[in-house]
This record gives C-alpha cells, structure tokens and sequence, in this order.
C-alpha cells in the first residue's frame, strides 16, 4: 500500500512541475532566438516588403539594432538611420522606436542565413538575409521559400 501511494504522490508532483516547466521554455527559445538574430541583415530585393529602397539593420545583444536607409542602389550615401530597441517574447520580435510606435512582428523561422517574419500590424510576411551587402548587389533568389 505504501509504495502505491508513494508512487501516486510521485506522480501528482511530477504532474505539477510539468507546466511550471513547460512555461519556463518559451523563454528559453526566446533568449536563443535573440541570441541568433544579432548580426547584420539586409531587405533583399526578392522579399515582399521590397520597396525599391536599400536598407539593412544590425541588431545588437544590448536589446538595439540600428536601421539603415540608403539614398542610392550602390548604398554608398545614408539617407536614414535609426536606433531602435528590440526584444523577443513568446516568438514575437517587438520594435519600440524612438517615437514610442510599436512594431510587432511573428519569427515564422531563423536560421544563421534568413529569419521569415510575419506583421502583427498588416499580417504581411517578409523576409530578411544576414549579408552585410548592399542589397542590390545580390545575385539570385532568396525567397522565403528557400
């Protein structure tokens, strides 16, 4: 009798712990999302939001990345940059810019070479490479597909 309601006991503590840890996870994906999202990354030509406008951001582990907007395809003159602070929560990459508007946008995926995004404002998907390249300097596709 004692053993079965050790093991009942067991069990019931062990069905506790079970969400207290479950619900320690997303956290856990979120510092290893941010962890691979520092870098720099690049608005290719191919992605939807595309709009003829050279840019890339370069996000740092501090919780900012800096946007830069190019006047010129050969991104040699800066028409824009701005400092925006960022953070993951529950997979959900949240830009807070320096006006106070906020920006959140769904991680579909990451990888060392693309993240997918999905808008939480328009639910538009877009895509970012991690290239410090000019964007127009590409070749080939980088669709979201790949």
């Amino acid at each position: 009798m004692l053993d079965k309601t050790a093991a009942a006991l067991m069990l019931a503590a062990s069905l506790m712990l079970a969400p207290a840890c479950s619900a320690a996870a997303p956290a856990t994906d979120d510092a290893a999302l941010g962890a691979q999202l520092v870098g720099t990354w690049i608005n290719p030509p191919d992605s939807p939001d595309y709009e003829r406008i050279p840019s890339r951001e370069t996000f740092l582990a501090d919780g900012t990345y800096t946007y830069f907007e190019y006047k010129d395809m050969a991104c040699r003159r800066l028409a824009e940059r701005i400092t925006v602070r960022w953070t993951i929560r529950d997979g959900i990459l949240t830009s807070i810019l320096s006006d106070g508007a906020i920006l959140k946008d769904k991680i579909i995926s990451l990888t060392p070479e693309k993240i997918v995004l999905r808008s939480l404002d328009d639910g538009r998907s877009y895509f970012r490479i991690r290239s410090t390249a000019c964007p127009t300097a590409l070749k080939g596709t980088h669709t979201a597909s790949h």
